[in-house]
């Protein structure tokens, strides 16, 4: 009787701390940028390319990375993840022009927020 309770106490905290963490706005690990994101994001920016975004790719994991859990590209708002990247960026110690790459990478995973 006394696991029966322990193991209902186990599960209700894991539960608890799933809802609370909500994982669906975090990442294990971001992805790397596809072709065809490349493709979409000089739609927007005719001076993407795979590279560029590889390399935002490359400086969200190694500088966003060292601080704290990578953040779903959904998690936010463009206003807000452009928001965050210009703070974010003083303290990562990003050089000109990087930031831009970070939030192009950023933008390029995101799904349009009109759909």
């Amino acid at each position: 009787m006394k696991k029966t309770y322990i193991l209902l106490f186990i599960s209700g905290m894991s539960a608890v701390l799933l809802w609370c963490c909500k994982p669906s706005q975090i990442l294990s690990g971001p992805s790397e940028p596809t072709h065809m994101e490349a493709k979409n994001a000089r739609k927007r920016w005719p001076d993407a390319n795979f590279h560029s975004l590889r390399e935002g790719y490359t400086l969200f994991v190694s500088q966003c990375g060292k601080c704290h859990e990578y953040n779903s590209p959904g998690a936010y708002s463009e206003d807000d993840w452009t928001d965050i990247l210009h703070k974010m960026a003083r303290k990562a110690h990003l050089k000109e022009g990087e930031e831009e790459k970070v939030r192009r990478y950023i933008f390029a995973k995101k799904k349009p927020e009109n759909e």
